[in-house]
């Protein structure tokens, strides 16, 4: 299932200069001699916490002057092509409709998402697709995934309200871009495209509340939608994908595991509140209670 909303979210000032991002995020990279930025064509990548569970994992590449982005666990259906072209889009692949036809009606479209690159792109920097992973988003274990080196691990900021985000940026150089300065982030992975262009994996660490939020009231909507032909298990795993404004696509995934614990989470948090300010509202009834009680005890000191 999936539900597609535009989304608003931190941008990049993606200005080719040749100075580091100010603040590095915390990357895992096998094997570790391969340093960063990742240089070689495919880049993969995905998050991940500190007890060696993960997001789904993602590769980036390029062939030609296009540029291709694929998910290489739950999603393997969908791909993400940046065509030279300005033909930009997320679709089904051919190959996953001739094993699974079913996937899409006969009468339907394979592609989810049709976009186009701004009139400036040509030099000016530009966030085309980005991925992101909500607040501990983890239901992978990456122990039991086939490594193919190189590949990054993107770890989670120990803020657990913080989202991390892969922005997919097509760069007119090959320099590694910059970002805003309060917004913490790195190049993990620089492929030169013709004409001394680039395509750059920029990770960068965000609030993710709103995501969060959003990704839960589609998450419902989606359930309530479906009724009981759905049958949901803790091991799937809910897609959203929308519009970062006109010029960028999103993708975002979590478990139904962690979906219900945060809806939850949520209904305890409302219930604690709920008991706190109905404990407030009897302390407060109780003093006027106590203040009323007084007035009446000094009215027939005064002769009233």
């Amino acid at each position: 299932m999936r539900a597609a909303r535009s989304s608003r979210v931190t941008g990049l000032v993606c200005a080719p200069r040749e100075s580091r991002l100010p603040e590095p995020i915390h990357v895992l990279v096998t094997p570790p001699e391969a340093g960063l930025p990742l240089r070689s064509s495919p880049v993969r990548f995905a998050a991940c916490d500190g007890t060696g569970m993960a997001t789904n994992s993602w590769r980036l590449w390029t062939r030609g002057a296009d540029i291709y982005v694929a998910c290489r666990d739950n999603f393997k259906e969908i791909k993400v092509s940046l065509h030279a072209s300005g033909v930009w889009r997320l679709a089904y692949t051919q190959e996953a409709l001739k094993a699974r036809p079913e996937l899409v009606p006969a009468d339907e479209d394979r592609v989810w998402q049709r976009w186009v690159p701004p009139e400036n792109a040509d030099s000016v920097c530009v966030v085309a697709f980005r991925i992101v992973f909500p607040p501990g988003a983890v239901y992978v274990d990456r122990r039991q995934r086939r490594v193919r080196p190189p590949e990054v691990l993107i770890e989670y900021p120990s803020d657990s309200s913080r989202m991390i985000v892969a922005n997919v940026c097509v760069v007119p150089s090959q320099n590694a871009v910059t970002n805003k300065q309060d917004l913490a982030g790195g190049v993990v992975g620089i492929l030169p495209l013709a004409g001394n262009r680039s395509v750059q994996l920029v990770a960068t660490y965000e609030d993710g509340a709103e995501v969060s939020a959003l990704m839960k009231r589609h998450f419902d909507a989606s359930v309530a939608r479906s009724g009981e032909q759905l049958a949901l298990n803790d091991g799937m795993v809910f897609f959203m994908q929308g519009m970062c404004g006109q010029h960028a696509a999103y993708v975002a995934a979590d478990s139904v595991l962690n979906l219900r614990r945060a809806e939850q989470a949520f209904r305890a948090d409302g219930q604690k509140r709920w008991h706190e300010v109905r404990r407030k509202a009897a302390a407060q009834t109780h003093t006027l209670g106590c203040k009323r009680e007084m007035r009446c005890r000094r009215k027939p000191k005064h002769g009233f």
